[in-house]
């Protein structure tokens, strides 16, 4: 039963942060901005409760999600929306 509560958390956090990281790209920057707030908490939060390494780790932060968020502190993107994303990456 253990073990079931364990697969059903992973597949959660990782639900989660996936929808929240192709809410990303929403054309609508008040979206954007709430959105990228909502997943560097989350992110942040995942980050420090990672005691584990590996793929099998229920706190690993996906690939795309970092460069997805990297992604919004390139020059031109909305600076309100940068300053979580800015926030996130440093705390990573």
């Amino acid at each position: 039963m253990a073990g079931q509560n364990t697969d059903r958390g992973r597949a959660t956090v990782a639900g989660m942060v996936g929808v929240l990281t192709e809410c990303l790209g929403d054309a609508n920057e008040r979206v954007r901005r709430r959105i990228m707030g909502t997943l560097g908490e989350l992110l942040f939060y995942m980050a420090s409760q990672a005691t584990e390494r590996g793929s099998d780790c229920p706190w690993r932060i996906p690939p795309a999600s970092l460069a997805a968020t990297a992604g919004l502190l390139a020059p031109g993107e909305d600076e309100i929306t940068q300053v979580p994303s800015f926030s996130a990456v440093a705390k990573l």
